[in-house]
């Protein structure tokens, strides 16, 4: 089927590379940035772990494309006239056109809304309503870059159609066929106006509440006062519902944490707010009907939807209640824990829950070990950590060395897409599986002596040496550098440190991994091949962002970052297992479950604590006063163990549903390479439980200095399948 989407944005952008994955010819209208990075990169959506990509044309006029079977307008309603203009391109005989928009649609029956969703009649002048095809869309999406979308439910990707017209209800039946095979769900819905209202007191309720105090929709779902707010909204819309003649529950879904409505992403942007269709018309079929809305007509008065865009820098966020009156620098702040609070405890999850309790977003009063006795905010609950890391123009990366940045980790948008983009090829499942069978074989080679003894370290004989092989034959580097580089990647840990020998210790191994980096650049620039850091060098002709400088710096990143957290990981894993023989039987009994349990184990356990942001704008976070300059860690294992996310957080749970833990971070910045960190963890787990018919601890474990959840030693005993 040949289908066009009007609108390369967050629903679109979706949309488009799941139809085309389905094996459709799908093309795409877009303009500006969106179009100018679908034709040079291509149109990728971020779906939890996975990374989807398709062939999708891009086009920024309609007559290049030509009639097609299907359109799908998926802007907003204050931009249909755009719509309209190059429709007639678009349309043949047979064609039909969904439309894909919040809020009362133009076509919706029984009143006189055309001034209000349809000025003079463009759309239905041009399309008509017997090819158009209305629809209601649950699926929550935020665009990263230009051409680059996040689909923040991949588990719930849903379009409900209805033909505007009933001669057109049989064609819509094969549309929604078509799009359950591609993986969007579209149930039969009898009146589609019931969806509509429905959909709409969420959008009401939730959303621009959540625009009007700048907070995540599930954050204002959960404010004590804003929560009971939009429940009233709700209430009111569903009597209007009731008073159309359909039976509306007023009731509504907590939204998934993290996600910022459409409504306040366009809004950061800089675009208009999609007031007509979301207040304006529901509020004339109110009045029409004669129904009393007092709270929703408060929100519609409300100037603040109107405005057309709102700057993000300097924005106040409207949070809880003030705990004090914290100044706006650190240096004036008396600090609310000691350094070292929480990382110094063997088990820290006790002095996480205190916080996440007493003092969310807590002032750590700095020392030399953190970086010239600089203080940092810790941000410790699951949804303060999430809205930060998906607030980059707030919350922007640190930079670790200032003389050499690191990307595309110490980047930030619009640099920041341009390394993923380069990179990401490398990351997606056909890279992925062609480098399994060497970790599958190494794996082997590495758990066969253990086996054969009858005992030994695993954390010593597989996870500390799997990594860093895996991270170099993927670069495209001799595997046998991999002791090397772990020795002077785990000298990292002595930064800081009053020894001079230690101190001594991290200068070489500083200048080992940027002299092995720039070796490395130097080598493809003499000899390119199909490798990232070829890709990279290639990517210099197009971008002169990308120097040759910076991709030392990915180098130099990718020979620490790329295989430390995964051995931490690794030795954590298999101590867990080795633990709980009860776990050992299950999953050798069924293998499918080894990656659930890998996900439980990640999130119980996690192998990074923490990563640093740096405020770009005065802020307020959990009523916190947080300044430009200042330091922030997100910590990532406290909001991996937050019971308001996680249903008895502190327990391992093999079923958990919708395990969306921090483990690898979180927004644009979470980490590239998990992928490939799963996959190690993975095979790992399937070899040595297929290898032995039991393992378990012959000694006690030892701990890495640096790290509660990392494992320097671990003694096991190990019997033969």
């Amino acid at each position: 089927m040949r289908i066009c989407v009007f609108g390369a944005g967050a629903v679109g952008g979706n949309l488009a590379v799941r139809l085309a994955l389905a094996g459709h010819q799908v093309s795409v209208l877009a303009r500006g940035d969106a179009l100018a990075a679908i034709r040079s990169g291509g149109l990728r959506v971020q779906a939890g772990d996975t990374v989807l990509e398709a062939p999708v044309r891009a086009s920024g006029k309609a007559d290049e494309l030509g009639p097609q079977d299907l359109v799908i307008v998926a802007v907003k309603a204050h931009q249909l006239p755009g719509f309209a203009a190059q429709a007639p391109a678009l349309l043949g005989p047979r064609t039909l056109v969904i439309f894909a928009q919040n809020g009362i649609p133009w076509w919706y029956p029984g009143h006189d809304l055309q001034a209000l969703l349809d000025p003079g009649g463009t759309v239905e002048r041009t399309v008509g309503r017997r090819r158009s095809v209305g629809a209601v869309v649950y699926s929550a999406n935020a665009r990263l870059a230009p051409g680059v979308i996040h689909n923040t439910s991949p588990q719930r990707n849903r379009l409900v159609l209805g033909a505007v017209e009933p001669a057109s209800e049989a064609r819509v039946g094969e549309l929604r066929r078509m799009l359950t095979e591609a993986g969007i769900e579209s149930p039969a819905e009898p009146d589609l106006r019931r969806a509509i209202w429905k959909k709409l007191i969420g959008n009401a309720s939730v959303s621009v509440l959540s625009f009007l105090a700048e907070r995540t929709s599930r954050e204002t779902f959960d404010d004590p006062h804003l929560g009971p707010a939009g429940a009233i909204i709700a209430e009111e819309l569903a009597a209007v519902a009731r008073a159309e003649g359909l039976e509306v529950d007023a009731a509504r879904a907590p939204p998934a944490p993290g996600h910022y409505s459409s409504m306040l992403q366009d809004a950061r942007a800089g675009r208009p707010a999609e007031t007509a269709a979301l207040l304006d018309a529901p509020g004339a079929i109110a009045r029409h009907r004669g129904i009393a809305t007092p709270a929703f007509d408060l929100l519609c008065a409300c100037p603040c939807p109107r405005r057309q865009g709102v700057p993000h820098r300097g924005r106040r966020r409207v949070m809880e209640a003030r705990q004090g009156q914290p100044p706006h620098a650190l240096k004036t702040r008396q600090p609310d824990v000691r350094s070292g609070f929480t990382t110094e405890a063997r088990n820290p999850a006790g002095r996480y829950a205190e916080l996440r309790a007493r003092c969310p977003v807590a002032l750590q009063q700095g020392s030399a070990g953190t970086g010239a006795n600089r203080s940092a905010w810790l941000v410790t609950r699951y949804d303060d950590i999430v809205s930060a890391a998906g607030d980059p123009q707030t919350f922007g990366q640190s930079v670790r060395f200032a003389e050499q940045r690191r990307p595309p980790l110490e980047s930030n948008p619009p640099e920041h897409h341009l390394w993923r983009q380069t990179l990401q090829p490398f990351f997606v499942t056909r890279a992925m599986a062609a480098i399994e069978p060497f970790t599958r074989s190494l794996a082997r080679g590495l758990i066969e002596p253990l086996v054969h003894d009858g005992a030994g370290d695993a954390a010593h004989a597989i996870a500390r040496p799997l990594p860093p092989q895996v991270l170099l034959r993927w670069m495209g580097q001799p595997p046998s550098d991999w002791e090397a580089v772990k020795q002077a990647s785990e000298a990292a840990y002595f930064q800081g440190s009053p020894d001079p020998q230690d101190r001594a210790r991290f200068a070489a191994g500083e200048e080992f991994l940027w002299d092995y980096a720039r070796k490395v650049v130097a080598a493809r620039q003499a000899s390119p091949g199909d490798d990232p850091v070829s890709a990279m060098l290639a990517a210099t002709a197009r971008h002169p962002e990308i120097t040759v400088r910076l991709i030392e710096g990915v180098v130099r990143l990718l020979l620490a970052a790329g295989h430390d957290s995964t051995t931490s990981a690794m030795g954590m894993c298999i101590e867990f297992v080795a633990a709980n023989a009860a776990l050992q039987t299950r999953l050798r009994a069924e293998p499918k479950l080894i990656p659930a349990a890998i996900e439980e184990m990640l999130r119980l356990r996690t192998p990074v604590l923490q990563m640093p942001r740096t405020v770009m704008a005065d802020t307020c976070l959990a009523g916190r006063d947080l300044a430009e300059g200042d330091a922030v860690l997100l910590v990532y294992a406290s909001g991996n163990l937050d019971e308001t996310m996680f249903e008895r957080a502190s327990e391992f749970d093999l079923h958990r549903k919708l395990n969306r833990h921090l483990s690898f971070g979180s927004g644009i910045h979470r980490c590239l390479g998990n992928v490939l960190a799963r996959q190690e963890l993975r095979v790992v787990l399937e070899e040595l439980l297929a290898a032995t018919a039991s393992f378990g601890p012959a000694a006690q474990a030892q701990h890495e200095f640096w790290h509660p959840n990392g494992i320097a030693r671990l003694p096991l005993d190990f019997r033969r399948a």
